[in-house]
């Protein structure tokens, strides 16, 4: 057992203890990677007592050794502490014979100890700096397989994968190694009777917890990396020699280079889709990348030996085909998950959604760790929008754009880590009831605007989203308390706007009690069963469909509290973004940052007679042009059709009897090609049916077409126009074919969920004759085509009726 120092800028203690480590060989330490990551050789050295820990050097210095050379691990990865082992070369061989010091046997590569019991060796952690004497446990090796199902139990979540390089050893209540154990052997009885190095203390969750065993680095499959990395410093630097009086290690350590062993016939590979042709290469495009799958990584994919390439494919993030804010990625970028029973979003489904970290430093360690804080979503390059109550203090923060999965490097596009320059909070936030919980993060340096990175769309100011099926994301916890993990992979959940009033009246049903008032910066989403952000998602992002638009979102709410998690009937309570629009604008033009990232764009349609009719979204059309506006709140004035200077010009007739070309009345005949988009949102509109429009008259006069009779509120739907336009062709039979842009024309301004015409062609309405004279019939039920003859319905639609009434 030897102490690793480590030396300080405090001349009172000039170094300090900093890892544990182990003697492989006379003038060679085995430890851990993330004791020496940051280390020089130089800032290093090495005492050998094999007993006590002393808190300085100078006690024993015929013990101390400089450290000559640090080798660590080339495929170390700090963010999971993969291949966690590293070596240390001393400038001066222990003499065993002269101390009470020997070598650590290492273990055959054949060597399985799954089941036994082995001892882990360490000092542990010492604040009072006072010599503490070496200290034993003994811990059961566990299966790699159980040891992933159980850590899956914990704050790690359900998707967590158990690193290879990993091996775990514990799990029962007090006893495992814990902080100041770092780079310490874990070691079993060999065949031999002799002791060989199992592992190395690497990382765990919490210490000595029942059933949360520790994590250690497997030496067994770094035995050859040893070999290799010895074998070739021996080669560049004086010849390493083993001392023929520790037999063991000339038996176990032997130097002479092998062959390079014939690689298995089937090979692990990273999925970098840079160009899809590349994944139809690997694997069949038909097939969808499943999170349960047969590599240790669900990225990966088992692929034939012969399908290598000897050049490494870089994923460089390709540009950005679309422009604007606010693009959704329904089916993920590059690949497609499947197997995302529990809200798992597509890799890049929602390029806007940030981590929000704080950086907090390991005592006794000069490595910070980046810790999860909150989320938060890209408004601009350099500025994210978040919670106030997530950024009210003094820590440093960062954000990291283009995140999917917290626990890989293997996503195809990398992620983005920008530091926060300065923080804006609204300076009417009330901490005590998160009133007006919105802050602005304004970055060092902008983030790169890439097919996983891109901003989200902002609402004009007081924007109402009542009652639309909104988005939130987050990698906050499954359930609320100490039992809920928080997520690995980025998850989302669909959830209904709640109006305020009924969102009030709920909410006073449960501990807030029946005087409770909701503040008028929040808005309500949920209330449905086990469906809601929770703990962690603060500051995340809900976002809403942009009407008229086919996948664009604008963000209406920042999560800000709630009454636990995902319980009926309780909606959670988000910040209400349209209220803060114009707060947002100004501190954009305090700090001189363009607004047009977030701003969605206003249609304007061409002028069909004498007014124009406006209507918002990112909606592009051939033939229309978009144009930038700050004011999508309210529509532009118009004028009555044929009214005014228009009198004997314009005249309102059923849209397809409009050319949607010239925007001429068509005498004879009807439109065939589509009028374009038609606007529903006017109750009282340039013409008095929605869907009339105000058409010019041809040059040979008035052809005499009327338009439709204005909708009655006492029939549920508009009346047949004066003449039937043509029917539509008849086409070949497929079942299910939604036209999700309609039929010969598009509506906007569709705010309560109204569909396309002709969206759902299977769609009917079942009629039940009525004895009112004004009414022929009413709607009773809805139901569904499934053969030209043959309509599917509920039971209950049509019990006890007779036939001839419907």
């Amino acid at each position: 057992m030897v102490e690793i120092f480590q030396k300080t800028n405090n001349n009172k203690r000039p170094y300090r203890f900093k890892c544990t480590g182990s003697l492989i060989h006379p003038k060679v330490v085995l430890t851990a990677t993330h004791c020496v990551k940051s280390s020089s050789k130089q800032s290093l050295k090495v005492v050998a007592t094999g007993k006590e820990l002393f808190q300085n050097i100078g006690v024993l210095p015929e013990n101390e050794r400089n450290v000559l050379e640090i080798i660590k691990h080339s495929q170390y990865y700090s963010g999971g502490l993969y291949n966690d082992i590293a070596l240390l070369v001393l400038q001066e061989e222990y003499k065993y014979s002269k101390y009470p010091l020997n070598s650590i046997c290492l273990p055959d590569k054949s060597q399985n100890f799954t089941g036994r019991k082995c001892l882990a060796v360490g000092w542990g952690e010492n604040p009072d700096h006072a010599p503490v004497p070496l200290k034993k446990v003994d811990v059961p090796i566990v299966n790699f397989q159980e040891c992933q199902n159980l850590l899956r139990k914990t704050r790690l979540g359900d998707h967590f994968n158990l690193h290879s390089s990993f091996l775990c050893a514990g799990g029962e209540e007090g006893k495992d190694t814990c902080k100041g154990d770092g780079g310490g052997p874990l070691i079993c009885l060999g065949e031999n009777y002799n002791y060989v190095q199992t592992g190395i203390v690497s990382w765990g969750i919490g210490c000595g917890v029942v059933n949360q065993p520790g994590l250690y680095t497997d030496v067994v499959q770094f035995r050859d990396w040893i070999k290799q990395e010895l074998t070739k410093y021996g080669k560049n630097r004086p010849q390493l020699t083993v001392n023929r009086e520790t037999q063991i290690f000339s038996q176990i350590f032997n130097l002479e280079r092998r062959e390079v062993e014939e690689f298995p016939e089937r090979v692990l590979a990273p999925v970098f889709h840079t160009i899809f042709a590349i994944m139809d290469l690997l694997i069949p495009m038909e097939k969808e990348l499943s999170i349960l799958g047969p590599c240790e990584n669900y990225i990966d994919v088992c692929c034939d030996k012969g399908s290598e390439v000897d050049v490494p494919i870089t994923p460089t993030p390709s540009p950005v085909k679309r422009s604007g804010c606010g693009h959704h990625n329904p089916d993920g970028i590059g690949f497609r998950i499947t197997g995302n029973s529990d809200h798992e979003a597509q890799y890049g489904e929602f390029p806007w959604m940030v981590a929000v970290l704080r950086e907090e430093t390991i005592e006794g360690n000069a490595q910070s760790l980046n810790v999860y804080q909150c989320g938060g979503a890209l408004i601009h390059p350099q500025v994210v929008v978040t919670a106030a109550h997530c950024v009210n203090s003094k820590k440093q923060f960062k954000i990291r754009a283009g995140e999917w999965d917290t626990q890989t490097k293997k996503e195809l596009y990398p992620h983005q880590d920008r530091e926060v320059e300065s923080v804006t909070i609204h300076p009417q936030y009330y901490a005590g009831a998160l009133y007006n919980d919105i802050a602005l993060l304004f970055l060092k340096t902008p983030v790169e605007i890439a097919e996983n990175v891109n901003v989200v769309c902002l609402p004009t100011q007081n924007t109402n989203v009542d009652l639309a099926r909104c988005y939130a994301s987050g990698w906050g916890k499954d359930v609320f308390g100490k039992e809920g993990r928080y997520q690995v992979i980025l998850k989302k959940i669909e959830l209904p706007v709640v109006p305020r009033d009924t969102c009030q009246e709920d909410l006073r049903k449960t501990r807030l009690g029946k005087h409770f008032e909701l503040h008028k910066s929040f808005i309500c989403a949920g209330g449905e069963p086990g469906k809601d952000t929770c703990k962690g998602d603060g500051g995340s992002p809900l976002v809403c469909p942009i009407p008229g638009q086919n996948e664009r979102y604008q963000q209406a709410g920042i999560v800000a509290w709630g009454i636990g998690c995902g319980e009926t009937g309780t909606p959670g309570v988000y910040v209400n973004v349209a209220l803060f629009r114009d707060w947002i604008d100004q501190q954009m033009e305090l700090k001189n940052i363009d607004t047009k990232y977030y701003q969605m764009w206003v249609l304007k349609l061409i002028t069909f007679c004498g007014g124009l009719t406006y209507g918002f979204g990112n909606f592009i059309m051939e033939g229309y042009e978009e144009v930038p506006t700050s004011t999508m709140g309210s529509f532009g004035a118009y004028t009555k059709c044929g009214e005014g200077d228009r009198q004997g010009l314009d005249k309102c007739v059923e849209y397809f009897r409009c050319d949607g070309e010239t925007k001429t009345i068509i005498p004879e005949g009807v439109n065939k090609n589509g009028f374009g988009i038609i606007d529903i949102r006017f109750g009282e509109n340039s013409c008095e049916h929605p869907l009339d429009v105000c058409c010019k008259i041809p040059e040979g006069g008035d052809p005499g077409i009327t338009p439709s009779e204005p909708v009655s509120p006492s029939t549920q739907g508009p009346l047949p126009p004066t003449e039937e336009p043509l029917p539509p062709p008849i086409l070949p039979s497929f079942c299910g074919i939604r036209n999700n842009n309609g039929i010969d024309f598009k509506i906007t301004g569709n705010n309560h969920n109204e569909a396309e015409y002709g969206e759902f062609p299977w769609m009917v309405g079942i009629l039940k004759k009525k004895h009112v004279p004004s009414v022929d019939a009413l709607i009773e039920c809805g139901g569904s085509l499934i053969a030209p003859r043959v309509v599917l319905t509920g039971a209950h639609c049509v019990h006890k009726v007779m036939e001839e009434v419907l």
